[in-house]
Order: C-alpha cells, then sequence, then structure tokens
C-alpha cells in the first residue's frame, strides 16, 4: 500500500510539469497535429523525469493519459481554442473508464 501512495504522490506531483509542458508545446507548435504534440510532449515529460528522478520509471501510457487530460481540461475551459470543424472531444472519463467504488 506504501509504493501505491508514493506512486500516487509522484503522479500528481508530476501534474504542473505536464501542464507547462503542454502549454510550451502548443504555444511553439500550434499549427501541428494533436497526435505530434502530444508524441513530442510525452518525450520532453520523460526525458526530464529521466532527468530529474533518475530510476523512476512512469508506466507506458500513464503520462500521455495525463496530458490527454490537461489537453481536455484547456479544450473546456477555453484556454485551447481550435479552427478545426468537427474535432473531437473526449473527457479523461472516456478515455479510462469508470472507476471502481470501494469503501466499507
Amino acid at each position: 500500500m506504501a509504493d501505491l501512495v508514493a506512486i500516487l504522490n509522484f503522479i500528481i506531483g508530476l501534474m504542473p510539469l505536464i501542464d507547462k509542458v503542454v502549454s510550451l508545446i502548443e504555444s511553439m507548435f500550434s499549427r501541428s497535429s494533436g497526435d505530434r504534440k502530444k508524441a513530442m510532449a510525452v518525450s520532453m515529460v520523460n526525458a526530464l523525469v529521466a532527468a530529474g528522478a533518475p530510476g523512476v520509471v512512469v508506466p507506458d501510457g500513464v503520462v500521455g493519459k495525463m496530458i490527454d487530460g490537461v489537453v481536455w481540461a484547456k479544450n473546456v475551459g477555453g484556454v485551447f481554442t481550435h479552427e478545426s470543424p468537427g474535432k473531437v472531444e473526449v473527457s479523461p472519463f472516456e478515455m479510462l473508464g469508470p472507476f471502481p467504488v470501494t469503501g466499507p
């Protein structure tokens, strides 16, 4: 259980970094495709984690899903605007699926 808490704390700590990286990539490459921007952001976050926390390995797909969530929030919040008609918005709940609820 302690490992799970440590992993969750680490992932929560990544959110401000991911937010900054997503904003940086969007400002520099706004005309690039979403897939290309996501690949650049994933690569940058993984490189920063490797440099800042040697030995820590973030499981495949986690950073990408976190980036998707940040982009979704910025799209919904109006921070990012898109000129492409027909853009499909996907919420984090659709990406990750339902969360099991357990309790007493």
